[in-house]
């Protein structure tokens, strides 16, 4: 390949970066088909191919053509990116990240999103903004709340007055909702998932992911048959039931019927979500362990503890503490309605100590 026409590659695939930064999708596919087509017959070289994969990688990405599709892990499978370039080795951190925050492994993506972060000043603001929403997921989801609300704020702030950035805007209100509803500000809240659900009118799928948030709240408020049909409400909308969200949404309900006693229903729905982790490489490792613990809450004659621990035993191996502690708080809350008092205890414990883990991941 010549060097005028790597330039030209470069140079070109730079700019579908920064269409996709800015989601100008019709004409990042417009570009990505005019470079697809000119590396189609020539000699490229393996840094320009990198190249390309990446930048390919976070189109699929962003068109939803590969994260939450239900046909398992997926790679990145990009190779031998070279130490100079920083915008490849921000981009191949980045989407690594991605890829293991997608199967739960939060750990690893906090250390690939730390590495993304040192060569962050060499990709445009708007990219830089959807990053920062990325990391704030991560921390939310390893229970560092304060951090996690800190990037959202920062993402949302730096794209608030586009047009084009509909579906970050609603993420990063939907990640905000989710803090308020972790720290029991349920009201605030409902205020910031509202919002994402009205921003989502034009993004069927976005509104879904909203819809879902909001139900998550109202299930941690204890409006139970709110939830139930907001988490139905989800799964009928934008194509969720059929995405890897649809699994875990398909969990809550079926997980929100059997607590308020609808068992058949219940019943049905997770043997289903059971089924769908077993015929899937979805490395949902969170849902194994909550149906575990569903299973043996409610669907047993009696309690079965061993089910459970195997649950609690599944989240600690992976270092999934938020999980830890949102599934014992709900199992003390249990057994204090069932008058238990020392088992609701003994689970308000495992909740602290959850909660301390996290604080552990944060020092790291």
């Amino acid at each position: 390949m010549s060097k005028e026409l790597e330039n030209k590659l470069v140079t070109l695939i730079g700019e579908w970066l920064n269409l996709l930064s800015d989601y100008e999708l019709e004409q990042a596919k417009e570009l990505q088909a005019q470079i697809t087509e000119l590396m189609r017959f020539n000699t490229i070289s393996k840094q320009v191919t990198s190249y390309y994969d990446l930048v390919n990688f976070k189109h699929q990405m962003l068109a939803n053509q590969i994260l939450h599709r239900l046909d398992g892990q997926i790679s990145a499978q990009v190779v031998d990116v070279e130490e100079t370039d920083n915008t490849l080795n921000y981009l191949y951190n980045y989407m690594e990240g991605l890829l293991a925050t997608n199967t739960e492994r939060y750990i690893e993506a906090l250390s690939y999103y730390r590495e993304a972060e040192k060569y962050l000043v060499y990709v445009s603001i708007n990219e830089q903004a959807e990053f920062y929403f990325r990391q704030a997921h991560v921390y939310y989801r390893l229970d560092q709340n304060l951090t996690a609300l800190s990037y959202a704020n920062h993402s949302f702030e730096m794209i608030k007055n586009s047009q084009r950035h509909t579906k970050l805007k609603i993420n990063a209100l939907m990640l905000k909702s989710g803090v308020y509803s972790e720290a029991g500000n349920y009201d605030r809240s409902d205020k910031y998932s509202n919002q994402a659900i009205m921003l989502a009118t034009q993004e069927p799928y976005a509104k879904s992911l909203a819809i879902r948030g909001k139900a998550n709240n109202s299930y941690r408020h204890g409006r139970l048959d709110e939830a139930i049909n907001l988490y139905s409400e989800a799964l009928d909308t934008g194509g969720q039931k059929n995405t890897i969200i649809g699994v875990k949404t398909r969990y809550n309900l079926a997980n929100t019927l059997l607590k308020i006693g609808a068992y058949d229903k219940g019943k049905e729905l997770l043997e289903r979500v059971e089924k769908e982790l077993e015929d899937h490489s979805l490395g949902l490792r969170e849902y194994v362990a909550r149906c575990s613990v569903t299973r043996g809450l409610y669907l047993e004659r009696t309690v079965d503890e061993s089910l459970i621990n195997r649950g609690f035993m599944i989240l600690k191996e992976h270092h999934l503490f938020f999980e830890m502690n949102e599934l014992a708080e709900d199992l003390s809350n249990y057994y204090k309605l069932n008058e238990n008092y020392e088992k609701a205890l003994s689970y308000l414990h495992i909740s602290q100590q959850a909660t301390k883990g996290n604080y552990l991941i944060g020092a790291e």
